[in-house]
């Protein structure tokens, strides 16, 4: 037997004790094993709601949608039993006649007789109805129920907040979409093509059918045996691993005739959809029949650009695959990739580490002829961005390479002056048997283009916005061009550790025709979003690919506390109010492990842990190379880069003044200053994002000049 699970329920299930979530669960897998079984009691529901109840505990129900003559049936609900019969009284499944998906939503007869609502529609068309230009068969035709038509007609033009209110009562689908015509993102047309058509008649009465709908499959789930049932009760907080919205599924699980590129601001599940796509491709590996074996060409790869991210990452999809399908994916680092694959290849030297750079440096430096007349940071930059990303060796080769991204010009006699510079550092190199990280992609590059063995069945990379051009050149030759090579995430809006990005098209990489944006942010809430977006006001970035890119068009599914700037004079009045709000929180029942406190330095950062300590809060600080596990009740501190690809309820960022955001010490002798900051804010837009439901930035002293100075509290 089969059954279905509604994604809210996982919700609602979380927030019941931890006894009662067990012996839920527990009843879940009991019933899929026998409906009949003893002790369940299986009762339908007065009303003629379709509606059933099990029960959990004396004082506990689960309440189900099951047609008569479906094979799945629906949990939808669980909570004390007059909670739960309430809602059940007050509630609708149903299968839409138009969309064919399944839906739940506010029964408006019974929420009037109630008294829970008294909304009414307004008289007439033409006092400002926010959608009076769309007909009722327009509205069903984008999933608005029926009964719920008239309510729609409530919402105005002049009060965003009559929008807002119809969440509570409406399906996702048609919420989504009365959303995205409210802000003009598309058009009625456009939105209906766009949206999933029933290809054949709708029955309102078969719901096994219409859970197989992309637009049902965003909302449910549905399990065919314990296994699958037992981990998704286990950890239900992580909705994302069976649920997908439809654009999200559309990326998924398509054939792509070549790379595909895929751009969302923070929170709108760019992760999630390369892990299922991930999944996805390990899925057609096994059902082609392909030996299971530990060649490359029979797995997919999964890169990142840092351990840590790497490390969240395979735990994601630990939890997320079968054995089976975890075996064909490859989780690395590219770093590490490349130092493993040129070491098997013979390499036997070193990586020049920081202080060997610098050393070298101080030697060449001393030949700089008096009359050139630049910045020794200017020359160790161009010398990265220049000769090492384009793997220059000769000085005929430093004088034909573009130099594109570079903003000061040089001339053929500045590069005939330079070039005895960089060429004593490239001897220096060769004679202690060094290279630089680079020239180490460069020679893979080279090697893996007689080496079909090594190449990967197609490869996956996330956070590419981050990634050097030389990087997207081993990405590009890492796997064959052909069908699904090539899936790679990111946003310009993120780069926080890549100084001067390369067009995918100037690698080798080809995403014509195949490049998307993701638009829901399914993360933070409204007012967060609006106040990072804030942040990046003014600067132009890039959709990875040389054209610009906005995230504007991007639009939040939920509503909550506008985020926070409390400035202190003195640095003690600051740590107080950290206490204070973290405390606040804790009396409040979270779960404080849902809590990071987050700091732009390590040293600001384990302040905040040992204050937070000396005040009797439990807390840690956020291991730099480990997967974070266990310690619940207890506050996450942690640096700004470290919360990258997390995310919490609740994010306090301590310290934000000027001198640390932006950060002096990044922006001291940075060659371009303007990219320095552009990255430092968006670091901020960064960790701001990772917020769900609240947010606050505290300050002292003189406040971060990236703040908006008349938000402080």
């Amino acid at each position: 037997m089969s059954l279905a699970l509604d994604r809210n329920y996982l919700d609602h299930l979380n927030r019941m004790p931890a006894e009662i979530q067990r012996r839920a669960n527990n009843l879940l897998l009991k019933f899929m094993d026998n409906q009949s079984a003893a002790g369940l009691n299986f009762e339908k529901l007065k009303g003629g709601s379709g509606f059933y109840s099990l029960r959990v505990q004396d004082n506990y129900r689960v309440i189900l949608r099951k047609a008569d003559d479906s094979k799945q049936p629906i949990f939808v609900y669980i909570d004390t039993h007059d909670n739960a019969y309430r809602w059940a009284e007050t509630h609708r499944c149903e299968v839409h006649p138009e969309t064919g998906s399944v839906q739940i939503f506010a029964d408006r007869q019974s929420s009037i007789a109630s008294g829970e609502t008294t909304d009414q529609p307004l008289d007439h068309a033409g006092q400002g109805g926010m959608f009076d230009e769309l007909k009722d068969r327009q509205l069903r035709r984008i999933g608005v129920p029926e009964d719920l038509i008239d309510l729609v007609r409530t919402a105005r033009n002049d009060d965003d907040e009559s929008l807002l209110k119809l969440e509570e009562s409406l399906p996702d689908e048609a919420f989504e979409a009365l959303v995205s015509l409210y802000l003009q993102e598309e058009t009625y047309d456009e939105l209906i093509n766009r949206l999933e058509t029933p290809t054949d008649a709708v029955d309102p009465n078969d719901f096994d059918k219409a859970l197989e709908r992309d637009s049902s499959r965003s909302q449910f789930v549905v399990v065919d045996n314990n296994f699958e049932l037992e981990k998704i009760l286990n950890q239900p907080l992580a909705k994302w691993r069976v649920f997908l919205h439809p654009d999200q599924r559309a990326l998924v699980e398509r054939t792509w005739n070549g790379p595909v590129r895929v751009l969302g601001s923070a929170g709108t599940g760019k992760t999630v959809v390369a892990l299922h796509r991930a999944r996805y491709l390990a899925r057609q590996l096994i059902q082609e029949g392909k030996s299971k074996s530990n060649r490359n060409n029979d797995k997919i790869l999964f890169v990142t650009y840092v351990n840590a991210l790497k490390l969240d990452i395979e735990e994601s999809l630990k939890a997320l695959c079968s054995p089976e399908e975890l075996s064909r994916i490859h989780v690395t680092t590219l770093d590490s990739w490349v130092l493993k694959y040129v070491r098997k290849k013979g390499f036997k030297g070193k990586v020049t580490s920081e202080l060997q750079r610098r050393g070298l440096w101080t030697k060449v430096l001393l030949s700089k002829p008096l009359d050139l007349e630049l910045r020794d940071e200017f020359l160790k930059m161009e010398f990265e961005e220049v000769v090492l990303a384009r793997n220059v060796v000769t000085q005929r080769g430093y004088f034909a390479v573009s130099r594109v991204g570079r903003n000061q010009r040089l001339s053929r006699n500045q590069r005939a002056k330079i070039w005895p510079i960089f060429d004593q550092y490239l001897t220096l190199l060769r004679l202690d048997d060094l290279k630089e990280r680079p020239t180490l992609y460069h020679d893979a590059v080279q090697m893996l283009e007689d080496d079909s063995t090594a190449k990967f069945r197609a490869v996956i990379a996330d956070e590419v916005q981050d990634f050097e051009g030389y990087r997207l050149k081993l990405l590009r030759a890492m796997t064959p061009e052909r069908q699904n090579d090539m899936f790679l995430a990111g946003d310009g809006h993120q780069r926080i550790y890549l100084n001067n990005p390369v067009a995918m098209s100037q690698c080798g990489i080809n995403i014509r025709g195949r490049g998307r944006k993701l638009r829901i942010n399914y993360r933070t809430t409204k007012q967060i979003r609006a106040f990072a977006r804030g942040l990046l006001d003014g600067y132009a970035y890039d959709d990875l690919d040389g054209e610009k890119d906005a995230n504007s068009v991007i639009r939040s599914l939920t509503t909550g506390a506008v985020p926070e700037t409390v400035h202190r004079e003195s640095e003690e009045e600051h740590w107080q109010v950290l206490i204070s709000r973290v405390s606040q929180l804790r009396e409040e029942g979270v779960d404080l492990r849902n809590v990071c406190v987050a700091g732009r330095t390590n040293h600001l950062t384990e302040i905040a842990c040992e204050r937070l300590g000396a005040a009797d809060i439990n807390a840690k600080i956020l291991p730099r190379n480990e997967v974070d596990t266990g310690s619940p009740n207890t506050v996450r501190c942690a640096t700004t880069h470290r919360i990258k690809g997390l995310e919490f309820d609740y994010i306090l960022l301590v310290g934000c003044n000027e001198g640390l955001f932006p950060l002096s010490a990044a922006l001291k002798g940075a060659p371009d200053p303007e990219r320095t900051l552009a990255m430092e804010r968006s670091l901020l837009y960064v960790t701001s994002s990772r917020a769900k439901c609240g947010l606050v930035i505290l300050s002292y002293d003189v406040q971060s000049p990236l703040l908006v100075r008349d938000e402080v509290a």
